[in-house]
This record gives C-alpha cells, sequence and structure tokens, in this order.
C-alpha cells in the first residue's frame, strides 16, 4: 500500500469509526463515561465539522466513492441544519433526548451500512479540478 492509500484508509476509518458513534447513543454515553473531562455533546460535533470531514480534499476523494461521497453529504447537511437548530447543547443526555439528534443517530446509521471498511477500487487517480 502507498502513502496516498494509507492516508486515504484513515481518513474512510475515521469517518467510519465516527460515524458509528454518531449512529449509537450508547456508545456515546460509554464515550462520556470514559472521558469524563470531554464536553461528549460538543466533541460528536466538532471531531466531524473541524477534524474529519473535509471533501475537499484531494486524499477525501480517494477515501470514497463519488455514491459514498453524495451519501456523506446528504449526511453532513442533515447534521448541519440539526446542529444549526438545536445550537449549542452541552449536556449527552440533553442532547439525546431532541428528536432531531435520533434523526442524526439514525442517519449515521444508513450511511455507515454504505461504507465498506475497505478502500474502493480506482482505475485512475483522482483529479480535482477547480476551487
Amino acid at each position: 500500500m502507498d502513502v496516498e492509500q494509507e492516508i486515504a484508509l484513515r481518513i474512510r476509518s475515521s469517518i467510519r469509526d465516527h460515524l458509528a458513534l454518531l449512529a449509537d447513543p450508547a456508545q456515546q454515553r460509554q464515550y462520556e463515561r470514559d472521558v469524563p473531562n470531554a464536553v461528549v455533546s460538543a466533541e460528536l460535533v466538532c471531531i466531524w465539522f473541524d477534524d474529519i470531514y473535509h471533501p475537499e480534499s484531494p486524499d477525501h476523494h480517494r477515501a470514497f466513492t463519488s455514491a459514498e461521497m453524495a451519501a456523506l453529504e446528504d449526511f453532513n447537511t442533515l447534521f448541519d441544519d440539526v446542529t444549526r437548530r438545536l445550537g449549542p447543547i452541552y449536556d449527552l443526555t440533553e442532547l439525546q433526548a431532541h428528536g432531531d439528534w435520533s434523526r442524526v443517530c439514525q442517519a449515521a446509521g444508513e450511511v455507515l451500512r454504505g461504507i465498506p471498511a475497505e478502500l474502493p477500487k480506482v482505475d485512475a487517480p483522482v483529479k480535482l479540478t477547480g476551487k
């Protein structure tokens, strides 16, 4: 595996791991127990938007098929809409009580099921233009 493939695999793995966390409220509560100093509700949001979801990155494009990228974009739009509507919530129990958060959890699980762990096969290098 070359360096670009290794980076793409790490991105893919990070996205899948975070989707799994977002999809599972019990895992979110376990995270809160395991890391008591963390504001888990904020981390669930910030990790996605600040740390791991970068669809403009060529490495990100190497990590996912176009169909997977479209599913991730749809999820990102929903997640962004929900977090903007809810505003900052610093208590995980309060966050999980919102019906909109349940929509995020469900959508994360659906996207995760459509993204296998292994890298997609590509026939040619990805070339990005513009932006």
